[in-house]
């Protein structure tokens, strides 16, 4: 797995990142969406917002981002607080 981080805007207009999880097969397969102290979070099976699903379209090509990739220890840890904030 791969971890990678972008800007982001949310649907108000508020500024944020985006953060991913990505198989070795290119494949997203976790996504965050934080603006503030809100995180957004969706996988394959659920999602605690449905203004921020999971991607319709969940291959990932790394020359279409010009986000940075960051450590596992970065995202697991984003994941659990956004696993405890908002309801599933």
């Amino acid at each position: 797995m791969r971890y990678f981080c972008f800007y982001s805007e949310s649907l108000t207009g508020e500024t944020g990142r985006y953060y991913c999880e990505v198989s070795n097969e290119g494949v997203v397969t976790r996504q965050m969406d934080v603006f503030g102290s809100t995180i957004y979070w969706a996988d394959p099976r659920r999602q605690c917002s449905e203004d921020y699903p999971f991607a319709d379209q969940p291959e990932f090509d790394e020359s279409d981002h010009d986000g940075m990739e960051i450590d596992q220890e970065i995202f697991d840890n984003m994941w659990a607080k956004g696993q405890k904030q908002l309801p599933s």
